[in-house]
């Protein structure tokens, strides 16, 4: 493996707005609440300015998140220093 890192980023600026959340650690998980009407809608998950992943909202309008994962690592440290933003 030679190591090397791509980041890939739309070429314009994105037209969503950002959205207000709540979440809860439950077991071996992170349950991120948001309103429901964005059910089975992608949405984008970034920590500040950083993209992380746009996952699709679930049932209830929560996305579950392992705590364990790479991404959910990524996540609980941008809900500890208050950086994660959602945008829909």
């Amino acid at each position: 493996m030679l190591g090397i890192k791509i980041s890939v980023e739309p070429k314009e600026a994105t037209t969503k707005e950002e959205i207000e959340y709540q979440y809860e650690e439950v077991g071996a998980h992170i349950n991120i609440f948001v309103d429901l009407s964005l059910t089975d809608r992608q949405v984008d998950v970034y920590s500040g300015g950083e993209y992380i992943f746009s996952p699709y909202v679930g049932k209830h309008g929560i996305i579950k998140v392992r705590k364990k994962s790479g991404l959910g690592k990524r996540i609980i440290k941008a809900l500890i220093s208050k950086e994660l933003r959602i945008l829909a």
